[in-house]
């Protein structure tokens, strides 16, 4: 086995300012709140996806076949039993909810296998799931290229994929053309996995980069990035291709100093927030409550918070299933 990575404070920090920018962009807040909310979680699940890919491609090379294999089952294990679980609390909801949905065999099936793979409004109330497909797809993919080093194609696929999701999709949707396969969301993974990947390989060329300049650099493509968005009124965030890999590295290097703060429960939290949210949001929505992002935020970390801590002091394991926890 391998041994333990010690945990990085502002990469888990993030974790909890990203779920916040979720459910901001969850909300429906107003522009031009809106395109700079776009804009900065537009960074989000880039960044998730690269923590969670360099994490697993780290040091690839050293470790023997048997663990490479245990460490990608063991995520893809977490990940799929996460999507699964969430994806049936959804479906409850959703047939519950809508008077409209029959409950049969093939509503249940045609809605895991389109959340899965197209994710959005397929997914029902569940749309935000598709994270944890994308991630699974592009961990199996990337595991493939990286175990037979086939570096060549890690970065085609990257450009790829993220020339079909990133630019051509949006741009085209913009004029009201269908994009069909475009806006598969497993697309993603298959864009900042593969990018987390070759981050890890090749760690020797940034890891003496001056810290601060990366943060510049960072906000400097994101700004660019709003101030495009906000010309061309397109729902693009193609320079994130750029910002992402800069504010990983930067908030990897980050040193604080957190000792009263149990971080692996903070990575618990952000998780259940971000299962959890949609759920909170619909439920603040059906009573009519004015404040959507404030109500929607508030019930939803309490809850997350209560339940981490009951499920971690007790030792819970349906409680601990809710977010993925060991």
């Amino acid at each position: 086995m391998q041994p333990k990575i010690p945990r990085k404070a502002g990469l888990d920090l993030f974790r909890i300012i990203g779920v916040i920018l979720v459910i901001l962009i969850h909300t429906e807040q107003t522009l031009p709140e809106q395109i700079i909310v776009d804009s900065l979680s537009g960074l989000v699940v880039p960044v998730f996806m690269i923590i969670s890919a360099f994490f697993m491609f780290n040091n690839f090379d050293t470790l023997t076949v048997p663990v490479r294999w245990f460490k990608l089952k063991k995520s893809i294990k977490s990940l799929l039993l996460l999507f699964i679980t969430w994806k049936l609390i959804y479906l409850a909801y959703d047939l519950i909810t809508d008077p409209k949905t029959d409950f049969n065999l093939f509503i249940v099936v045609k809605r895991f296998l389109l959340g899965f793979f197209y994710g959005g409004s397929f997914g029902g109330s569940s749309f935000h799931l598709w994270f944890f497909s994308a991630l699974i797809f592009g961990l199996l993919v990337t595991y493939y290229l990286v175990v037979n080093r086939k570096v060549k194609t890690l970065i085609a696929t990257i450009l790829i994929a993220y020339l079909l999701f990133g630019l051509i999709s949006p741009i085209l949707k913009a004029y009201g053309i269908r994009t069909g396969s475009m806006n598969i969301s497993t697309l993603v993974g298959l864009i900042w996995v593969p990018l987390g990947a070759l981050m890890a390989m090749y760690k020797q060329v940034w890891q003496k980069w001056n810290n601060n300049l990366v943060l510049v650099i960072a906000i400097a493509v994101t700004a660019v990035n709003f101030l495009i968005k906000c010309l061309s009124h397109l729902d693009v965030n193609f320079l994130m291709l750029g910002a992402a890999p800069f504010l990983f590295i930067y908030l990897l290097r980050l040193n604080i100093n957190i000792k009263k703060i149990n971080l692996v429960q903070l990575r618990n939290v952000s998780t259940l927030v971000y299962v959890l949210h949609i759920l909170v949001m619909f439920f603040v929505k059906s009573i009519h409550l004015s404040q959507w992002f404030t109500f929607t935020f508030l019930i939803t970390f309490t809850i997350a918070i209560i339940t981490v801590f009951i499920g971690e002091t007790l030792n819970s394991k349906p409680l601990k299933f809710l977010y993925g926890s060991k």
